[in-house]
């Protein structure tokens, strides 16, 4: 009874946030980790209610830092499910495990986005944390944010690169996520980026393509070869065409507006690439073709 009397006064000590009772308590000679009734260590306590003090003072004296609840949260999962930010830099900078997950397969990351904790989230991917880890269904971090309408956290997990099309196991976007929860500011976040890298992966395209066609044409057979034949390839590597693509590359890096698809149709003179704008209202619409990738496999 008095081991766990002791216990209990750590761990109340550590929830408080009482540096001196916390250093009582251990100079008493209770274990650092020892679990209470509820399954909670001292570490634990203070990294929920953001004590970082007292963080930084029981990791000095050993603290188990990747200690797991029975539901696999650690102090590192708990500091960031309650934003806890001065917590959590403690907790990374005395090498707590960024990707151990939780029985639901919940990251730190993961918590930290669906609670909208934006500078955890900084602060988690500063560190490495994986953008695109996914739970058993297939949600990552970007899925889970924009299905709770957390546009700020949405906005640095595109910045840190995060996939915007990866999908769960039932084929739910990140876009679907927030369209079906009927958040419009994280909607027009995701189609401005999407169309931003949409841009820029034409452009490279492009880029690859004008760099190609001004080169020598090689004596064995390449895949424009192996796509229309070596007489319409000899068509469309020469100046002209070359040209052409230059221009469509200009006019996109002067146009970032959507416009009407036919005035990019009307600057290729590849018949492949006039089809493939001919069905779509707008450019901004043809310009999400190439998000997906569709766009270089079908000129390839």
């Amino acid at each position: 009874m008095e081991n766990v009397e002791e216990m209990q006064t750590l761990i109340k000590a550590a929830r408080s946030g009482s540096v001196q009772s916390v250093k009582q308590a251990l100079e008493f000679g209770d274990d650092v980790n020892t679990l209470s009734s509820d399954h909670w260590t001292a570490l634990m306590a203070a990294s929920e209610e953001g004590h970082t003090d007292v963080v930084e003072l029981l990791l000095a004296n050993k603290a188990n830092v990747d200690m797991q609840r029975p539901n696999g949260a650690t102090a590192l999962n708990i500091a960031c499910e309650h934003g806890q930010v001065g917590s959590v830099r403690a907790l990374l900078a005395s090498g707590a495990a960024i990707e151990m997950a939780d029985d639901q397969g919940f990251t730190a990351l993961m918590s930290a986005s669906e609670k909208g904790h934006t500078d955890v989230v900084e602060l988690l991917l500063a560190n490495n944390a994986s953008v695109d880890a996914q739970l058993p269904d297939g949600a990552t971090a970007l899925n889970i944010a924009c299905e709770h309408g957390q546009v700020g956290v949405v906005r640095a997990l595109l910045a840190s690169g995060a996939a915007i099309e990866l999908a769960t196991v039932l084929g739910v976007t990140a876009l679907m996520a927030a369209s079906q929860n009927g958040h419009t500011d994280v909607v027009e976040l995701l189609l401005a980026n999407a169309r931003q890298a949409a841009l820029d992966s034409i452009r490279s395209f492009l880029s690859q393509q004008t760099d190609d066609m001004t080169e020598e044409k090689p004596t064995e057979p390449n895949r424009w070869d192996a796509t229309w034949g070596e007489a319409a390839t000899r068509d469309r590597v020469g100046d002209h065409t070359a040209a052409r693509y230059r221009h469509f590359r200009r006019y996109i890096d002067d146009h970032d507006e959507a416009v009407d698809a036919s005035l990019f149709a009307e600057l290729v003179s590849v018949e492949e690439l006039r089809r493939e704008l001919q069905p779509y209202e707008d450019a901004g619409a043809f310009l999400r073709l190439a998000l997906t990738g569709d766009l270089v496999e079908k000129l390839q």
